[in-house]
């Protein structure tokens, strides 16, 4: 009696771990190294021949599992979460073609709340598939990361230091460049210390007189010419055109 009643106990303990038809299947199988495959899961309640539901009465779905997978070497497979209730394996380029991979489902998830979860339900479920020869690239949610370009530390330029101030390249005795006038400052004329008043400078009531023209050049003329000259620069002018041809 004691051996038939420890038997029916331990049976009722294994049936309240696993109280549902639990099947994990991957839709890709084999699987190509590159492409990612989404994963089914199907649960049935055997006592109502239905979806097993959670104390408040939701249906149990893939959200309520904690879903993984695994192979050989470490790496070569991933799993890739799309949303609460899809998710989908991946091969990754260092899975090795022929290889198996497991897939695995765990109820409850670690993030169910406790108000959701089946009380004395705590189980896991696993499915296998191959590994495929190679059809594309890495996936992204492979762990193996792509190669890094190696750089050169000759290509890298140096950082000056902090706190030693930057050396300068030229010679300590080298003198500094003459400072270059503006265009229009060298292209100015020198201003004249012989210039004469204008009337505008005169004091007011001053006499002024008229403006004495610049000395003439020296040519030869004819005595015609000489008193036509005369004539039109008048006697204040021509005294005056006289005076400034003395040396």
């Amino acid at each position: 009696r004691w051996a038939l009643a420890a038997c029916l106990l331990i049976t009722s303990a294994a049936f309240a771990q696993t109280p549902w038809s639990v099947t994990v299947t991957p839709t890709l199988d084999p699987l190509p190294i590159g492409l990612c495959g989404a994963v089914q899961l199907k649960l049935l309640d055997p006592s109502t021949g239905d979806v097993p539901r959670n104390p408040q009465g939701a249906r149990i779905t893939l959200a309520d599992f904690d879903m993984s997978a695994s192979g050989s070497p470490e790496g070569s497979v991933a799993g890739q979460q799309i949303d609460k209730s899809h998710w989908s394996v991946c091969a990754c380029r260092g899975a090795s073609v022929g290889s198996t991979a497991t897939i695995t489902a765990r109820y409850p998830a670690q993030s169910l709340p406790p108000a959701a979860r089946v009380a004395g339900v705590a189980f896991q479920s696993t499915a296998q598939f191959t590994i495929a020869a190679a059809k594309g690239a890495n996936p992204p949610a492979c762990t193996a990361p792509a190669p890094k370009p190696v750089v050169s530390a000759a290509a890298i330029p140096s950082a000056p230091s902090p706190s030693s101030p930057p050396r300068s390249t030229s010679s300590p005795n080298a003198r500094a460049p003459a400072a270059v006038a503006p265009a229009s400052a060298a292209s100015a004329p020198a201003p004249s210390n012989s210039r004469r008043a204008s009337a505008s400078d005169a004091a007011p009531g001053a006499p002024t007189t008229p403006s004495i023209p610049s000395p003439m050049p020296i040519f030869p003329v004819s005595t015609s010419q000489w008193a036509d000259l005369q004539q039109s620069l008048g006697v204040a002018g021509w005294a005056s055109m006289k005076k400034q041809s003395k040396p």
